[in-house]
């Protein structure tokens, strides 16, 4: 996925972009930061933790009908909950001003694991808005007010 998105940005033209990533668009985001610093210009990431090796219990599939495909997120969680060695150190080489927005206690990210992010990351700030894993969408007025004020005040 990373590969896909540098393949857009150079189909647009774009030789360096600010990004915000949610969920499994914010671990595209790391790795698109730390492989291709001189792509990315600022970074909001939003709840979500770069992989992190843990056990952890893979959730039953929700009864209900749901917006994403079950499938990809049972394959995406066996590989974040273990990742191989090419993830060691990749935090640290994210040379973008970074803002991580947490979801809160709502949240299935773990707040440790993103405060851990965040002090990983040479330039990064860590902001909670407790409203889950869907910030944008529960407090959408916040999570852009945030975002923006972020992404300007660094112009």
């Amino acid at each position: 996925m990373r590969d896909d998105t540098l393949a857009f940005l150079d189909a647009l033209g774009v030789a360096r972009a600010d990004v915000i990533g949610h969920s499994m668009g914010g671990v595209v985001t790391y790795q698109l930061a730390s492989d291709h610093p001189d792509r990315v210009g600022r970074i909001v990431i939003e709840d979500v933790v770069p992989p992190y090796k843990r056990d952890r219990p893979m959730p039953d599939r929700p009864d209900t009908p749901l917006p994403f495909d079950w499938a990809a997120i049972t394959s995406l969680r066996a590989e974040s909950d273990r990742p191989g060695p090419e993830w060691d150190g990749r935090l640290e080489k994210i040379a973008a001003p970074v803002l991580i927005i947490g979801g809160g206690a709502e949240s299935p990210n773990p707040p440790e694991l993103l405060e851990d992010a965040a002090r990983r990351i040479p330039d990064c700030r860590l902001l909670t808005i407790p409203a889950g894993h869907m910030v944008h969408d529960e407090k959408p007025a916040e999570f852009t007010e945030a975002a923006l004020e972020f992404l300007i005040g660094h112009r």
